[in-house]
């Protein structure tokens, strides 16, 4: 039988919370904090998030950071549209994914043009959509090009089902961060 293993967070500014159950951090950062920022500074602040496996009572903790930014904010520009994006590079699926068949070389670049503020960008990440994990060993991201590419995965057998992989692009004003 699995066991849960619980989490819990310690060391949390008192306007920050987490839920155990959801894993999810949630809070307002408090009006002076924002007054004390500067414009383009940032504030980092420690904490630990501990994980208890609940079958033996083990527990392993890790010491993790945000940071509080006061620096414009990078977003989509308002008419951006991946579909629009995804057809130069193959056929899609008439809404947000480019179809490939197996064994398929392949790349896929994006413009910087893309984002609002793309002057204040400091890192472009390629990664995996569930939790920004990495990405499979056939797929690369080169972030001074913004180009995913690879060779699609070989498929032994004809009756396969179709795979898909969701993948985020991320651009971020503070280096080791992720934003938008």
């Amino acid at each position: 039988k699995n066991m849960p293993i619980t989490y819990q967070a310690f060391d949390l500014p008192d306007w920050l919370s987490f839920d155990s159950n959801t894993r999810t951090f949630n809070g307002v950062v408090t009006e002076k904090i924002i007054k004390n920022l500067t414009t383009n500074s940032n504030l980092y602040f420690d904490f630990i998030l501990q994980g208890t496996d609940d079958s033996d009572m083990t527990s392993l903790n890790c010491t993790y950071q945000f940071v509080i930014s006061n620096t414009t904010p990078i977003k989509l520009v308002d008419n951006f549209n991946l579909l629009a994006v995804l057809k130069n590079f193959g056929n899609t699926n008439g809404n947000d994914g480019l179809i490939l068949p197996p064994n398929e070389v392949f790349n896929v670049t994006f413009d910087e043009s893309l984002f609002e503020n793309a002057a204040l960008i400091k890192q472009f990440y390629g990664r995996s959509d569930q939790y920004n994990s990495p990405l499979p060993s056939w797929l690369f991201f080169d972030s001074n090009n913004l180009e995913f590419s690879g060779t699609t995965p070989v498929i032994n057998s004809e009756i396969a089902p179709e795979i898909y992989y969701n993948l985020v692009l991320i651009a971020t004003e503070i280096e080791g961060y992720s934003d938008v």
